[in-house]
C-alpha cells in the first residue's frame, strides 16, 4: 500500500517527538503494518 507523504511525515514526526507510540500512530494514521512505520523511522534517522 502506498501512503500519502503527509501521513508518512506526520506519523514519523509524532513518534520521534514522543507524542505517539508506534501502535498509536498506526491507529491515528490508518497504517496497517508496524514494519512500514519502522522503515520510515529508519529512513528518517539516516538523514
Amino acid at each position: 500500500m502506498k501512503y500519502d507523504k503527509h501521513i508518512k511525515e506526520g506519523a514519523v514526526r509524532d513518534i520521534m517527538e514522543g507524542r505517539l507510540l508506534i501502535d498509536e500512530a498506526m491507529e491515528k494514521y490508518g497504517i496497517l503494518s508496524s514494519v512500514t512505520i519502522k522503515k520510515w523511522l529508519k529512513e528518517a534517522l539516516a538523514k
